[in-house]
């Protein structure tokens, strides 16, 4: 309960070191519950629960010891010291759960049936935690986060289209290490069952000193392995986890507890766009790339030749230098891209909700102006439901993987397949489209860049970064999404299209290479997986190419396509801000992981303040200066500047609960749900 009252804010910060950290309290803890059931048990134990303390110690030493010390980190490439420490509290935690069973087992001795629940609990428990354990780790050398709790949770719900995700990431040697918990956590039921034939031979009973020589020294060893902190969470994988169930049952009400009704500038439901004297009418394309960030694109990076089509289009378009996401999640991100607001900081898809999206989308809105609408993306649409996102956002179709031709196309590790299988179709509707004379509203998504950033066979290799695959590949899916939008170009231009037709061609979000000891994005607060390209090109509107400079953002696409195609707003106006507009170099720039309160950031001016609540205190880095966010300068900062910080984001962080919340009120209380704009053809 201390652990919890630090994680909810409620307690002194020290006592996580105290209690987690170095463990000098578990320590303590498990040898005097040890020592205890032995003086009970008469200074001697007996013949039906040293097996179980052997099992707990085999926890430990396999946990700390072979896990740590003496499998090499070369032999699967993936272990570090790290691991070691993560391990200790749980080997801890374990070893004093099986002792407390233990004494459960001796002195339900002539009881049968509480000695059948008793050694049925030990098994559990060691089974859970083990499982636990496993996840937890399997995250952490995934991505370099500390994120189990959140894998498992979304496993279990979703294990089907999991699983291939999984797949793609489990080596041979990998299985192998991984596999050593679960046998581990076994060790107590296989002991029992294999030697209950000689069960007489446990009968002699075994010396005080005998058992504390294998314990002292094993606790001794874990109470001095140092632990150290990861990104988020310092924490063990069993403390985190009941801190994490803790937090996701209960922190909406406790940690940011609702304020009393007023404007939200994020609640636009009733915003409508509506015509001008200067109204354009134009088709819009907005292709979004999938984990692309900034610097891995030729126009941001000049060294790195992975891009050049799109180089060359940054001659001829308005390039956005300072280009953010919100939040650095794909179904997330879709939502500030085509409604213009940030998404929800619950870990949840809850914008797959009926009126999950307290906005309209850029569809909706286009709609009431003749435009008809579509998303292609060659991803899955039933992940995470994005079918009914991208209904609630109003797209008229939208099509995924299923929808398509496959016959010479590859498919992707998991997911769905490469890029280029939707070109025939997108073509195919433009000409409908086209043919009938209407306008239109076009999104699209790409894959091959995700993860695990396989290219297919035929794509080219850039051998750009030789000394490390995982970033070599993901070059040659950068490559390859550049040659897919040159194929785009190529059809709209073919058709006379392109004066005709303004292209948005953005990122959903970064990805991260280990530059803070993480990989992936959905949790990565930091600039690697935030800081991602935006580009507009119409050679009719922006006849020549310039950079925009100043800080922007996913949610201003919605006010800069409104802009271009001089409309105006009735109801409210959005929050985001037209790239054609001047620059605000002040401006608030939010952002959130995908799991809300993992942590939160606010960017102002060349400062950056990373929030995680209470777990540790609020960092600062001054993002020009340090563009590597290396060098914490909060405490450099005056206490009140830092306060006001955390005061906006914690409104901030109000506000978008709020506005969600209004939002499935308002759905929920409908007599009728209403049907999906959308028609599902995956």
């Amino acid at each position: 309960m201390l652990e919890f009252s630090v994680a909810r804010g409620h307690g002194i910060a020290d006592i996580r070191s105290a209690l987690w950290i170095d463990a000098p309290v578990p320590v303590a803890l498990c040898l005097i519950s040890i020592l205890v059931w032995f003086v009970v048990r008469g200074r001697t134990i007996g013949h039906a629960t040293w097996p179980a303390t052997i099992s707990a110690l085999l926890v430990v030493l396999v946990g700390a010891l072979v896990l740590g010390f003496v499998l090499p980190w070369w032999v699967t490439g993936w272990l570090d010291w790290r691991l070691v420490g993560f391990l200790k509290t749980d080997s801890l935690v374990v070893l004093g759960l099986a002792a407390m069973i233990a004494f459960a087992l001796s002195v339900s001795a002539e009881r049968k049936l509480l000695r059948a629940c008793a050694l049925l609990m030990l098994h559990v428990v060691v089974v859970s935690l083990a499982i636990i354990t496993v996840a937890d780790i399997s995250v952490l050398v995934g991505t370099g986060g500390r994120g189990g709790y959140f894998a498992l949770r979304e496993f279990l719900a979703n294990p089907l289209g999991l699983t291939p995700v999984l797949l793609s990431e489990l080596t041979p040697a990998r299985g192998v290490i991984l596999a050593i918990p679960f046998a581990v956590g076994l060790s107590p039921l296989v002991f029992r069952l294999t030697f209950s034939r000689y069960k007489a031979s446990f009968r002699k009973r075994v010396p005080l000193s005998t058992v504390l020589g294998i314990c002292l020294p094993t606790l001794a060893l874990l109470a001095i392995v140092p632990v150290q902190e990861s990104d988020l969470y310092p924490e063990s994988s069993v403390v985190r986890l009941a801190t994490m169930v803790w937090e996701d049952a209960n922190w909406n009400e406790d940690i940011l507890p609702m304020t009393g009704s007023h404007e939200n500038p994020y609640d636009l439901r009733d915003t409508r766009l509506v015509v001008t004297d200067s109204t354009r009418t134009m088709n819009v394309v907005v292709i979004v790339m999938e984990s692309v960030r900034a610097d891995a694109l030729t126009p941001y990076n000049p060294e790195l030749p992975t891009t050049p089509f799109l180089d060359s289009l940054s001659a001829h378009a308005l390039v956005v230098e300072d280009m953010f996401a919100t939040t650095p999640y794909t179904n997330k991100a879709l939502v500030s891209a085509f409604a213009g607001v940030p998404p929800s900081v619950d870990s949840d898809i809850v914008e797959a909700l009926p009126g999950g999206i307290p906005a309209l989308g850029l569809p909706s809105l286009l709609s009431e102006h003749g435009y008809k609408s579509a998303f292609f993306t060659p991803a899955t649409l039933a992940f995470e439901r994005k079918d009914a996102i991208l209904a609630n956002l109003g797209f008229g179709e939208y099509f995924g993987d299923g929808d398509y031709a496959t016959e010479g196309f590859e498919r992707k590790k998991y997911f769905g397949f490469e890029d280029r299988v939707v070109l025939a179709k997108v073509m195919s509707w433009v000409d409908r489209a086209v043919e009938e004379e209407d306008p239109f509203f076009m999104g699209m998504l790409t894959l091959t860049s995700h993860h695990p950033y396989d290219v297919p066979a035929s794509a080219p290799r850039l051998g750009l970064a030789p000394s490390n695959d995982e970033l070599n590949n993901y070059y040659d899916a950068v490559a390859y999404t550049d040659g897919f939008v040159r194929d785009l170009f190529k059809g709209f231009a073919e058709r006379g299209l392109l004066d005709s037709t303004l292209f948005l061609i953005v990122s959903d979000h970064g990805e991260a290479f280990g530059e803070h000891g993480l990989t992936k994005h959905g949790n990565v607060i930091w600039d690697e997986a935030l800081r991602i390209p935006a580009m507009l090109y119409n050679p009719i509107v922006f006849p020549k190419g310039r950079r925009i400079r100043g800080p922007r953002q996913l949610i201003d696409l919605v006010p800069t396509v409104a802009d271009v195609l001089n409309l105006s707003w009735e109801g409210g106006t959005p929050p985001g801000r037209s790239f054609l507009a001047d620059s605000q170099e002040d401006r608030l720039l939010f952002h959130a992981c995908k799991n809300g309160y993992m942590g939160v950031a606010l960017r102002i001016g060349s400062l950056k303040y990373l929030y995680e609540y209470r777990r540790r205190p609020m960092r600062v880095f001054n993002t020009v200066d340090d563009p590597g966010e290396r060098r914490d300068i909060a405490g450099e900062l005056p206490p009140g500047q830092v306060q006001a910080a955390e005061s906006q984001l914690v409104a901030w962080l109000q506000n978008v609960r709020q506005a969600y919340a209004l939002a499935r009120e308002a759905s929920d209380s409908r007599t009728e749900d209403a049907p999906p704009s959308g028609r599902n053809r995956y």
